[in-house]
């Protein structure tokens, strides 16, 4: 049996995701788009991903980037652990409940 992964996506993607992704790529000549912190120049690995700028039910072209899969990765733990820390913040703890 081929092995599935199961998405952490909170919103779905659009029908037509696999050709924006397409255009996305396209438009940044298939190339990641961030810019390094060590040498101050974008990065030049290939884009295997394309992410979202900003809000992730925001799927026009402007606001999508191309990302190679470490910077993808940075990028997604940086999020998770946002969302993290959202939900520890609405959350007291037991202890610290007065009474």
């Amino acid at each position: 049996m081929a092995w599935k992964s199961k998405s952490s996506r909170t919103v779905p993607l659009p029908k037509d995701w696999w050709r924006l992704r397409a255009k996305r790529l396209k438009m940044d000549g298939h190339r990641c788009v961030r810019i390094r912190e060590d040498t101050g120049q974008r990065c030049m690995e290939k884009a295997t991903d394309v992410n979202h700028i900003g809000s992730p039910h925001d799927h026009r072209i402007e606001m999508l980037e191309s990302l190679c899969s470490w910077h993808h990765n940075q990028e997604t733990g940086r999020q998770g652990g946002s969302r993290v820390r959202q939900a520890k913040k609405s959350v007291s703890h037991p202890g610290l409940a007065g009474g």
